[in-house]
């Protein structure tokens, strides 16, 4: 059963916890996150964005609703351009990477969805949450099945280099929005 603020009751918050561990182990040292540590860092947020959207008055929802979109849509250009492109040069990974592709539209589309229509609209709720559990699919799919083979595969070193070309777009992308 998808929740407001889970992928369900049993795995939803195991799998935050796995998350936040990860993050924590690779920023004991002061240093700065991975590329992978970047992007769970950013499905956190936008859990915690869902839910903060789901619980809120009718009158903050569109903003809060309009600040998830935002950030979701510059998660998915900077993972596009600077993520997805390191996956595919050292993993054979197309079967992931079609399937990644796939989720990122179903939710684009589930978002524009939701763009369209008032809050007070009756499908608005419903509509939230059929994206909700889209996106939270695609994060599961991502942190379990992909970030784990990148991270095989993948040198440490490697991982960090692209967190700081990561950060930088992401810096270049605010100064042109």
């Amino acid at each position: 059963m998808v929740t407001p603020g889970g992928i369900n009751a049993a795995a939803g918050p195991f799998m935050d916890d796995l998350a936040r561990a990860s993050r924590r182990a690779r920023t004991l040292d002061g240093g700065s996150m991975d590329a992978i540590g970047i992007l769970e860092k950013e499905h956190e947020d936008a859990k915690e964005a869902m839910h903060a959207i789901f619980a809120s008055k009718p009158g903050d929802k569109k903003r809060l609703f309009s600040a998830l979109k935002r950030d979701l849509e510059l998660h998915d250009r900077i993972e596009e351009q600077v993520f997805d492109p390191m996956v595919e040069a050292h993993l054979k990974t197309a079967g992931f990477q079609a399937r990644d592709k796939q989720a990122h539209e179903d939710v684009e589309a589930a978002l524009a969805r939701l763009d369209a229509l008032a809050i007070d609209d009756k499908d608005w709720a419903p509509s939230f949450l059929a994206m909700q559990a889209l996106l939270l699919r695609h994060v599961a799919d991502e942190e379990v099945n992909i970030f784990g083979a990148v991270r095989k595969h993948v040198s440490a070193g490697a991982l960090e280099a692209l967190g700081q070309q990561m950060r930088a777009a992401k810096a270049e992308q605010h100064k042109t929005a």
